[in-house]
């Protein structure tokens, strides 16, 4: 016997709400996907493995659709127009992950110590202009000061072997006070002009060679005008001695690592300072066992 009419109907619109609850929810927990995917390539670090996870996800609910588009319910148009729009979006949105994930390079120290020394900043910073970051590393704290002092323009530079990956980050951030970072070697240049009001630089000074961190002094020494800073971060040895365990540990790991690098000496550094006719204004403890140098030009 046919089938009645109304029980016919009755039994497409139940079929109908399932798909549409079905639809709902898989559209739902793909937006869900895309957000965080979103808030991954902001981030200072992007994991492969969450991209790759909301990408199988989109995939999923792109197979889903496909198999309610093709259900048989062509006759309704209410939820052919629907899933044929979500496949759209769907196809878009799988290859989103794939063209718009960029792998970051992170630094874990970089982003423990940002929030310590941006508070030191904010006030040492308020009434300059622009800030001149020598090895800026993977862009962190660029982003991260430029961001947070909106008034300030900041110019990251990096070894041109290593510039690759600073720019990564800064063109990913897309802040509108972080300049185009640029090639800088401490010895043969090129040094920017006009020179800016502030010279910053975080866990360089025991990294580079003894003469790399004389010629940074005379650099900057040179080229400064009177008033301007040269802000330091690092770890620094007081009267020849570590100030930590830690410390001391992490001195011998770099030196195993390359004997032209290690600790300095604070006294070392800031005689190198004087000579370079700068004056120290500030010596900051900071956590883990740093210090932030703050010398100003005479």
């Amino acid at each position: 016997m046919p089938e009645d009419p109304r029980t016919q109907r009755w039994r497409y619109r139940r079929q109908l709400k399932g798909v549409a609850t079905r639809l709902a929810n898989q559209l739902i927990a793909t937006a869900n996907a895309l957000e965080r995917s979103r808030c991954c390539a902001s981030q200072y670090a992007s994991p492969a493995a969450s991209t790759e996870s909301e990408n199988s996800l989109a995939q999923g609910c792109y197979t889903n659709l496909r198999r309610c588009h093709h259900k048989g319910f062509r006759a309704q148009r209410a939820v052919y127009g629907c899933t044929t729009v979500a496949l759209d979006l769907l196809a878009f949105f799988i290859q989103w992950p794939q063209t718009q994930h960029v792998e970051l390079p992170f630094s874990q120290a970089a982003a423990n110590n940002s929030e310590p020394i941006l508070a030191q900043l904010r006030s040492l910073l308020a009434d300059r202009q622009c800030v001149l970051e020598i090895g800026a590393g993977t862009g962190q704290h660029a982003v991260h000061f430029a961001l947070a002092l909106p008034h300030l323009e900041w110019l990251p530079t990096e070894h041109p072997h290593a510039l690759a990956k600073l720019r990564l980050r800064c063109e990913a951030a897309q802040t509108s006070n972080v300049r185009a970072p640029v090639a800088l070697d401490i010895v043969t240049g090129p040094w920017p002009s006009p020179w800016p009001d502030a010279i910053y630089t975080a866990n360089t000074l025991h990294i580079v060679a003894i003469d790399l961190v004389e010629a940074l002094f005379v650099a900057c020494g040179e080229r400064a005008k009177a008033g301007s800073l040269l802000i330091v971060y690092g770890p620094f040895n007081y009267g020849g001695r570590y100030t930590s365990e830690s410390n001391e540990s992490f001195d011998e790991w770099l030196k195993d690592r390359d004997p032209r690098s290690g600790i300095r000496d604070q006294e070392w550094v800031d005689t190198l300072a004087n000579q370079a006719g700068y004056e120290l204004k500030q010596d900051v403890a900071m956590p883990a066992n740093n210090r932030l140098l703050v010398w100003e030009k005479r």
